[in-house]
C-alpha cells in the first residue's frame, strides 16, 4: 500500500471516528436564547453550524461543535441577563 493511500484511509478513520450526539441540549440552548431575545444566527456561523442543521431534529452534531455551542451560549445568556 502506497503512502498515499494509507494517508488517505487514515483520513477516512478520522472522520469516522469523530464523535457524534443528537444535539438535544444544542436545540434546547438555542431555543432558550431565541426566547430571551438573543440573536443566534452569528453565534451559530462561530461554531460552524447554521440555523437549518439547528432546526433539523434529526441532524446529528459534532460533539466538538456541541461542546463549543454550550460554551457560547452560556457566555451569550450571561451578557443577556446583564443587560
Amino acid at each position: 500500500m502506497s503512502n498515499e493511500t494509507s494517508q488517505a484511509l487514515n483520513s477516512e478513520q478520522d472522520l469516522a471516528s469523530i464523535p457524534m450526539a443528537g444535539g438535544g441540549l444544542s436545540r434546547l440552548a438555542i431555543a432558550r436564547l431565541q426566547s430571551a431575545g438573543v440573536p443566534v444566527a452569528l453565534l451559530l456561523r462561530r461554531v460552524g453550524l447554521t440555523p437549518e442543521v439547528i432546526a433539523d431534529s434529526e441532524e446529528r452534531l459534532s460533539v466538538r461543535s456541541q461542546v463549543a455551542l454550550l460554551d457560547e451560549a452560556a457566555i451569550a445568556r450571561a451578557i443577556a441577563e446583564s443587560w
